[in-house]
């Protein structure tokens, strides 16, 4: 247990670590390899058995179709050797593959209560530094800040960049919710959680974010209000994402300059010159892509555009569905979504009760709609979701380990 939340902390906040310590910057692929040890130990050494669900078998089967069809493509395509379009595949994947390894080494056998207590105060505690620091910047301006939006003056608080902050926020937010729920604690103290979080979300400067944090959390306390979500509630809250959201789309999806317009023009194409496979892994809008230089940036004219050259990438891994479309084409996104229906199944299932079940698929639906316009699954924020609800979701399986006393009032 204590390991486990070791490994997530670091993974939230790695951005931070990777500042002072290089180890940090490949911390996500590190800790797949950990997992993998865990996972061998428990299953060939422990001979633990695994049980999949019907959904976990079709998750399986479909992450190998998907593989197959960046593998063959990129086969048929030549943009990049095997051994790079093998790697690109599992960089691509890494998030849903970390699904399985998590559910194997997050089989918790006992469950200390005054180790999750103090999990609970870590993470208040935490909010209320980063609020603290917050309010003194805003008079004394030391923090660095990242240019204007919507006004406000947006900051990082020692992340490299604020999305990483905003997502970092989200996740103990989360935490914190699912925390307040199983150890039964004051609403009031979560209250007063949410709000530090939501102003600190907001010198994020992060549409989605703001959007996901405003409609998760009216959501939730309509939950705790009425005990149910009904159509009603959520066509009350859909209008206030569509305010937040609309200039953000529109700027970063119908603008023929922004560079993720240019991918998803340019992967359009793709889609259609290398109907239906695409151009196969590592050759458009990954990371592969970009340290290995694709030769389909200069067919399809990037390589002389800002931000898509060989010696200044900085925007090729800009947009995830680019990346998807282009590399695996028409038919690989079909299987990537249904990947993301099949997982959020999975999430969802979890519990029967709704609050549960909004609280541990709440990180995973801010990655999906986080998706849109950014690569969250093949970073380590992909690997930090499914890590985090995969957690969540052991414990409260397995709540009836709790030792001390069960989930209860205090």
């Amino acid at each position: 247990m204590i390991i486990a939340i070791t490994l997530i902390i670091c993974l939230i906040i790695q951005p931070i670590l990777g500042e002072y310590i290089s180890f940090f910057n490949q911390y996500e692929e590190i800790l797949i390899v950990l997992l993998l040890v865990g996972s061998f130990y428990k299953t060939i050494i422990c001979r633990k058995k695994i049980y999949l669900t019907k959904n976990e078998i079709r998750l399986l089967i479909i992450l190998i179709i998907f593989l197959l069809i960046g593998i063959i493509s990129a086969k048929l395509s030549r943009v990049q050797s095997i051994d790079k379009v093998i790697l690109s595949g599992i960089l691509t994947i890494k998030a849903f593959i970390c699904y399985f390894l998590c559910k194997i080494c997050f089989n918790f056998k006992r469950i200390k209560k005054q180790t999750l207590n103090r999990f609970y105060k870590l993470i208040n505690i935490i909010t209320l530094i980063y609020f603290i620091v917050l309010m003194i910047n805003i008079p004394f301006k030391f923090l660095k800040t990242y240019g204007q939006r919507m006004g406000i003056n947006t900051v990082a608080m020692g992340f490299t960049h604020p999305a990483q902050l905003d997502f970092f926020l989200i996740s103990i937010s989360i935490i914190f919710l699912f925390l307040t729920l199983v150890l039964n604690k004051d609403k009031k103290v979560l209250f007063m959680n949410v709000i530090m979080s939501f102003i600190l979300i907001l010198f994020t400067g992060r549409s989605k974010a703001i959007v996901f944090f405003i409609a998760f959390y009216l959501l939730i306390f309509l939950v705790f209000k009425r005990g149910k979500i009904t159509v009603n509630q959520i066509l009350f809250i859909s209008p206030i994402g569509f305010y937040f959201a609309y200039d953000r789309l529109i700027s970063e999806f119908f603008s023929k300059t922004g560079p993720r317009g240019i991918l998803l023009r340019t992967a359009n194409k793709l889609s259609k010159d290398y109907f239906p496979l695409g151009v196969g892994f590592g050759g458009f809008g990954s990371h592969i892509s970009r340290k290995y230089y694709s030769d389909i940036y200069y067919r399809y004219g990037l390589s002389s555009i800002y931000g898509f050259s060989n010696l200044n990438p900085k925007y090729i891994t800009d947009s995830q569905w680019a990346t998807i479309l282009g590399e695996c084409g028409i038919l690989g996104m079909l299987t990537y979504i249904i990947i993301l229906l099949v997982l959020t199944i999975c999430f969802w299932n979890t519990s029967n009760e709704i609050i549960y079940k909004l609280t541990i698929s709440g990180l995973w639906i801010y990655g999906i709609i986080s998706s849109i316009s950014d690569t969250i699954f093949m970073g380590y924020r992909g690997v930090a979701i499914i890590c985090i609800t995969i957690f969540m979701s052991s414990i409260l399986k397995s709540s009836d380990k709790l030792s001390d006393e069960k989930f209860g009032r205090e």
